[in-house]
């Protein structure tokens, strides 16, 4: 997607960023003042939006929980669809 509900609060970070380069240092030229504020801007939403290590650990524990009981009905509903288990005899037929 091209554009966000976010889109406006990035723009504005931009020129705030630009507009410190343009305070800070003045005899920079504009491209480079401009191409600085935009490697900012995204390396900011870049980490922003990445997982910290404590999200990491809890998908990662979701998903071992997940597998877990998979491989647990695995070894149960395996036996039942290849016939390898049989019904225990009924006590009337004792």
């Amino acid at each position: 997607m091209l554009a966000d509900w976010y889109s406006p609060s990035h723009v504005v970070h931009g020129l705030l960023f630009y507009a410190f380069l343009w305070l800070a240092v003045r005899k920079m030229p504009v491209e480079r003042r401009f191409l600085i504020a935009l490697v900012v801007e995204v390396a900011w939403e870049i980490v922003e939006n990445t997982p910290s290590l404590s999200e990491w650990k809890i998908t990662a524990g979701i998903w071992a929980l997940g597998l877990l009981i998979f491989s647990a009905g695995l070894k149960v509903a395996l036996p039942v669809l290849s016939g390898r288990v049989l019904a225990a005899p009924s006590p009337a037929e004792s």
